[in-house]
């Protein structure tokens, strides 16, 4: 599940001890584009495709 993943890549990033302001940009970020895949109907890490990022991008 995309949740999980940016929970496992987030605790990866703490230990490798970034900066708390890198962390939380990180987490923003990772979040909103979890709601953009949300609203198209995508939950899991795997259904996400070259093309949704470039639309993500587009939004932002």
């Amino acid at each position: 599940m995309y949740q999980y993943d940016v929970e496992t890549f987030m605790c990866a990033c703490d230990r490798k001890g970034l900066a708390a302001k890198t962390m939380k940009s990180y987490e923003q970020t990772l979040r909103l584009f979890g709601l953009f895949l949300a609203e198209r109907g995508i939950t899991q890490t795997e259904e996400i495709r070259h093309p949704h990022i470039e639309a993500y991008i587009d939004t932002v």
